[in-house]
This record gives C-alpha cells, sequence and structure tokens, in this order.
C-alpha cells in the first residue's frame, strides 16, 4: 500500500489540529483500512444498509454517527457539530448513497 500525500494529514494530527475526511461513498472500506489519525466518527445513513456500514467501520476500528438526509438530519449534524470540538476527525461521504455517485452533495462544504 502507497499512501501518497499522508505526510499533510499527520502535520496537522502533529500539531493539536483535526480534519474533516470526505471519501466517495463506495470507497470508505479503503478509508477505514487506510486510515492512521487519532480516531475518527463517520456520518453513516440510520438506514438497515447504513447498520451494516456502521458494523464494518466498527470492525476496522472506526465509530459513526447515524444519520442522513432522509433519516436524523439534524440530530446527525448537531451531534457532528458538537464532536468538532473533540480530539477525533470527521468523515463524510459528499456523494451519498443514493447517488448521483461521485458528485459532491452540499453536506460536506
Amino acid at each position: 500500500i502507497d499512501f501518497v500525500g499522508a505526510d499533510i494529514p499527520e502535520q496537522i494530527w502533529q500539531s493539536g489540529k483535526h480534519i474533516i475526511i470526505s471519501f466517495w461513498h463506495d470507497q470508505l472500506l479503503l478509508m477505514a483500512m487506510g486510515y492512521q489519525g487519532p480516531g475518527s466518527k463517520i456520518l453513516i445513513s440510520a438506514s438497515k444498509d447504513g447498520e451494516l456500514i456502521a458494523r464494518v467501520m466498527r470492525y476496522f476500528g472506526q465509530q459513526a454517527v447515524r444519520g442522513s438526509s432522509s433519516r436524523g438530519a439534524k440530530a446527525a449534524f448537531k451531534e457532528m457539530v458538537a464532536l468538532a470540538k473533540e480530539e477525533v476527525d470527521l468523515v463524510i461521504t459528499p456523494d451519498g448513497p443514493k447517488g448521483p455517485r461521485h458528485q459532491l452533495k452540499d453536506g460536506v462544504v
């Protein structure tokens, strides 16, 4: 495995700061396997499919915040904002499970 640009988040973490990580929905497993930071919270849908994804992420040591645009969006947003003040990185998939695939939606911004 070759981590290209891994020095950039490493410098941020060493300075005591945290980052917002954005991955395409279909590449979330790669993020979980390759993440080397201090700890993260991943925004994952509150759906049944989201539960499966949250369990897999937990296996890789990642924690989930459950909510999506159609289910629990307001509570999930508030939780992510509160977590931004803690010592964790936030992870968001900008295209979401409903697509369109690899197209940025407003949520990550």
